[in-house]
C-alpha cells in the first residue's frame, strides 16, 4: 500500500518498499538491510558494532579522530594493545602490551621489511634493519666527528667526551 502519513505509525512489524522521508522515527530498532543514505549522525549510545567482516570508512576529505580525553585507544577482540595520545604539546605511541615491541614496518620494493624495532623488553632498545644516517651522532656521552679524517689519522678523544681526527 502506499500513503503519506502525519504522526506516529506504530505496529510491531513493518515492511516498505520505495523512499521513507521524513525528520523524526523513533523506536527501539529499525532495520535498514539495502543500505541508509544520511546526511549527518548523531549518536546518543557509546558502541558502533558490525557483527561480522570489516568495517570500512570511506570519505572524499580526511578522516579526523576527534578525543577529547586525549588518547585513541587501540584493541583487539576487547583487548587493548595501543594507544596513540597527546601529552602536554607531544604525540605519544605506546605499546600496551607487556614487552610488546613497537614495529616501523614498510614495503622495500616488493618486499616487507621491518625497518626499525623498539625493544620494549629491553628498555626501548632500537634495532634498525639498515644504516642509520645523521649530521652529528653524541653516543653515550660521546661526540663523534661529522667529517672524515685524512689519510694517517686516527680517532682520538681530547678527554672531555669529544672524539675527533688527529694524529695518533
Amino acid at each position: 500500500t502506499t500513503g503519506t502519513f502525519s504522526g506516529a505509525v506504530a505496529g510491531t512489524t513493518g515492511t516498505f518498499s520505495g523512499a521513507i522521508s521524513g525528520t523524526t522515527v523513533t523506536g527501539t530498532s529499525a532495520t535498514f538491510d539495502g543500505g541508509v543514505d544520511i546526511d549527518n549522525i548523531n549518536i546518543d549510545g557509546t558502541t558502533i558494532a558490525l557483527s561480522s567482516g570489516d568495517f570500512t570508512i570511506d570519505v572524499a576529505g580526511d578522516i579526523i579522530l576527534d578525543a577529547d580525553g586525549a588518547e585513541i585507544i587501540l584493541k583487539d577482540a576487547g583487548t587493548r594493545f595501543g594507544t596513540l595520545f597527546k601529552t602536554g604539546n607531544d604525540f605519544g605511541i605506546k605499546s600496551n602490551v607487556a614487552d610488546g615491541d613497537l614495529l616501523f614496518k614498510g614495503e622495500d620494493d616488493t618486499t616487507s621489511i621491518t625497518a626499525l624495532t623498539l625493544n620494549m623488553s629491553e628498555a626501548g632498545a632500537a634495532t634498525f634493519n639498515s644504516s642509520i644516517t645523521a649530521t652529528s651522532a653524541t653516543l653515550g656521552g660521546i661526540t663523534y666527528p661529522t667529517s672524515d679524517g685524512t689519510s694517517g689519522q686516527a680517532l682520538v678523544t681530547n678527554g672531555s667526551g669529544t672524539v675527533s681526527f688527529g694524529s695518533a
